[in-house]
């Protein structure tokens, strides 16, 4: 809980003293994604308008995972509100630490490492008099991963924060 708080307050920092720029492709987007149960540290590199990857460190309790995302992007709209519609395919390795007991009774620390897929489409969202460079996103999709204790397959719930660069 804590270190969710202090990356909150730390990304609505970045926006108060976020200048306005006007941005381009290709572009560098650095800040947190969060899919249900993990979230982490997130990675984006827009190719252009329609393709971007993204690649995504989690962490959170038990679960860690490495994964990499396409994003097919879709027409940005809206003048005081802009939003960007996307489909995302993700797939990487995931982490789960779980605790046994041997015959005697005793803890055993066990780990459990799978590859996962996920498919979804998301909606990532700016108010541009407040700045271009900060952009949010929610999204709704399917994930699997085949943990053999913990089932983390189903709805991929997920939302995501991004301070974007110019590289050029």
């Amino acid at each position: 809980m804590k270190k969710s708080l202090i990356i909150l307050i730390f990304f609505f920092g970045i926006i108060l003293v976020a200048k306005a720029q006007e941005l381009s492709h290709p572009r560098i987007g650095v800040g947190f994604q969060s899919s249900f149960p993990s979230f982490g540290l997130s990675g984006k590199y827009d190719f252009t308008e329609k393709h971007t990857i993204q690649a995504v460190l989690g962490f959170s309790g038990p679960f860690t995972s490495i994964y990499g995302r396409y994003l097919y992007n879709f027409e940005e709209k809206g003048d005081s509100f802009v939003y960007k519609p996307y489909l995302l395919g993700q797939i990487g390795t995931y982490s789960y630490k779980y605790q046994t007991f041997d015959g005697q009774g005793r803890p055993i620390n066990e780990r459990e490492n799978h590859i996962g897929f996920g498919l979804g489409a998301g909606l990532e969202f700016h108010v541009p008099e407040i700045t271009e460079a900060v952009r949010l996103n929610i999204e709704l999709g399917f994930n699997q991963v085949g943990f053999e204790f913990y089932d983390y397959s189903g709805f991929l719930i997920g939302i995501g924060g991004h301070y974007y660069f110019n590289l050029k």
